[in-house]
């Protein structure tokens, strides 16, 4: 739940900036008193994630990339005039966290794919019977057999 919340919030930031950065082409909307209260409220809403990561780098004694866009984060929103500036590193910090999220999410799938492959069971011969067992119950030197068209459950000698 909570990277699906950070996803949103990712996703509603992106939106907001993107949606402010090209309303602010047309002066038109930069004559309203609030326009650019907005910006600030955006831009400082979408540095959250980037100073709270950076905190927890700090209390761990670690500098991380975090700490590096902190920094470059604070001058912008500190030393520019314009909020723009600030507002583009929040889009790509922000574009390359859902990146980040779509890729962990992935690597997720592929892995369970993969873990699925992984046979349940394994035939082995005792006593000249075929038994069907879990594959928690082979111990070395069972005799494994396997079909045609079978996966092989246990590493071993063939």
């Amino acid at each position: 739940m909570k990277n699906k919340l950070a996803f949103y919030f990712d996703f509603l930031i992106i939106v907001s900036i993107v949606a402010f950065l090209i309303l602010g082409f047309f002066s038109f909307f930069r004559q309203f008193s609030w326009w650019h209260s907005v910006n600030v409220i955006i831009a400082i809403a979408g540095s959250f994630p980037t100073f709270i990561a950076t905190l927890r780098a700090l209390v761990k004694m670690r500098i991380t990339i975090d700490v590096f866009t902190a920094v470059a984060l604070g001058a912008a929103l500190y030393f520019s005039p314009d909020i723009r500036s600030a507002q583009y590193i929040i889009l790509m910090l922000t574009s390359a966290r859902l990146v980040d999220y779509f890729t962990q999410g992935r690597t997720k799938q592929a892995i369970g794919a993969l873990l699925d492959l992984k046979p349940k069971s394994a035939r082995i011969v005792k006593n000249g019977d075929e038994q069907l067992v879990p594959l928690e119950s082979v111990r070395v030197g069972d005799l494994v057999m396997v079909e045609n068209g079978e996966k092989i459950p246990v590493d071993g000698v063939v």
